[in-house]
């Protein structure tokens, strides 16, 4: 009867998490689709550049301010547990659009309408993360691998597909006149609040509190050797030499510069050639990014599928190949598209384009999160929360600036081969360093090359020594 109680709570504490999760990326990822119609309401039109200018200041405003976010949820996170922040996060993430659905636009309030809407955006992108990293924590301190493993990569696909609800809701909006694009952001904010109440329903995470609870035995009891004992375990819990966890840091944030200028490169970038180059209006735009969308989710099944058979390290190690493939090519293919002069081809170069969208985000080894077992275990239980978000958040802090201007000014500067593989070959060989780096973390904690984790799916035990 217990072993069947403990099983329901630990489907019904998955299903909590990928459904809040969905939800929160639903609420934030509307935010960032319902740009093109929010720049109209809320940004000056009566110069192109200036609002080119807002717009990308409002954009990366959501990333800049992440590393305070990480500052104040890995307080929370390590010194109250995971619960709280995956509550909180989501309640703070349906404000904004609450305040959305009430704003008046630029006509009414001026410039101050375009201050309150990038605060919003501040307060989103400040909760994602807190979402994100404590999600993810929540499911890898609660199941054994590989039930982590395939937990991580459908936290991945719950985001994707709240990200893929946005667009649609966006693209209705974007078709349609009037102000239903607040209906949309109505909505989000409802389902934001009903998300954060029955996240309340959690237990926070075995591991952290067996932890908590050890050392507050320990120096209850007076015990200095078990209170010496956990304090080396939460100064170095995993680590293999003296000082490693600031190497360890700063591996993992090499391996988080990637993803952010994929996403720019791959919905931003990539957008403004479609209507640039394409003759896009914003919703065949929306509606692109729509498919995009869906192809990145197929992308993730399949990844899914593949964990039944083969380690996420390799897995990751054939996606970075596919990638740095992909970033050498990529060039030749806009090329050929800024060549193209005759607007019967626009259809065709709007497929190439979509082809790039879809190599960016599906092939981006970064993408899912698979390396987030690997990477959280070799880092202190009771700061695990702030050593995986802070990384995270700057990396994101860092990267989209650049990837938001660096991507205009160095293609415009270099061209399309030398500016593209300027921003990109950087941050694919940082990536390939960081992985490097974990995988003889594995190879010395014996578990990269131990297939063990095979075992429920397999009739023959394939163990490796």
């Amino acid at each position: 009867m217990e072993n069947s109680t403990k099983s329901w709570d630990d489907k019904s504490t998955f299903l909590f998490l990928q459904l809040g999760t969905m939800l929160e990326y639903f609420d934030l990822m509307l935010f960032v689709h319902m740009a093109v119609v929010l720049n109209n309401h809320f940004f000056p039109q009566n110069d192109p550049n200036i609002t080119a200018v807002l717009s990308a200041i409002a954009f990366c405003s959501t990333y800049v301010f992440r590393p305070f976010g990480a500052w104040f949820f890995g307080y929370i996170g390590d010194k109250y547990g995971r619960k709280p922040t995956v509550t909180i996060t989501m309640l703070m993430m349906g404000i904004p659009c609450g305040i959305l659905t009430l704003l008046p636009t630029y006509n009414d309030w001026g410039i101050w309408a375009t201050i309150i809407v990038t605060l919003c955006r501040i307060v989103q992108g400040m909760s994602s993360l807190g979402e994100i990293i404590g999600a993810e924590l929540y499911l890898i301190e609660t199941l054994k691998k590989p039930q982590q493993y395939y937990a991580i990569v459908t936290l991945a696909i719950s985001s994707a597909f709240g990200s893929l609800f946005a667009l649609i809701l966006t693209s209705f909006a974007a078709m349609s006149s009037g102000n239903n694009w607040r209906l949309a952001f109505g909505f989000a904010f409802g389902i934001a609040l009903a998300g954060s109440a029955a996240r309340t329903r959690l237990r926070e995470t075995p591991e952290f509190s067996n932890m908590r609870l050890r050392l507050k035995n320990a120096l209850e009891q007076g015990d200095q050797k078990e209170t010496s004992s956990i304090h080396k375990q939460l100064s170095n819990e995993t680590a293999h030499t003296q000082g490693q966890n600031h190497k360890t840091l700063l591996m993992y944030l090499l391996l988080q510069c990637m993803w952010p200028v994929c996403f720019y490169f791959a919905y931003m970038y990539c957008g403004d050639l479609l209507k640039i180059l394409c003759g896009y209006t914003s919703a065949q735009m929306v509606v692109q990014n729509l498919l995009v969308a869906v192809a990145q989710i197929i992308g993730l099944f399949f990844v899914a599928v593949t964990l039944r058979f083969v380690h996420p390290l390799t897995i990751v190690q054939v996606k970075l190949a596919i990638f740095a493939l992909c970033v050498v090519l990529c060039p030749f293919i806009l090329e050929s598209i800024y060549a193209s002069s005759d607007p019967l081809e626009n259809a065709y170069n709007g497929q190439k384009i979509f082809l790039i969208q879809c190599l960016f985000l599906i092939f981006a080894p970064s993408s899912g999160q698979l390396l987030s077992p690997l990477v959280y275990a070799h880092f202190p239980i009771l700061k695990r929360f702030t050593y995986a978000s802070v990384p995270y958040a700057f990396s994101r802090a860092l990267m989209y600036p650049i990837a938001s201007f660096g991507l205009i000014y160095a293609i415009k500067g270099f061209g399309n081969y030398v500016g593209l593989w300027l921003i990109f070959a950087p941050v694919t060989i940082a990536f390939g360093v960081g992985l490097a780096y974990f995988i003889k973390l594995e190879k010395l904690t014996l578990h990269y090359r131990d297939f063990s984790f095979l075992e429920p799916f397999s009739k023959n035990k394939i163990l490796s020594k």
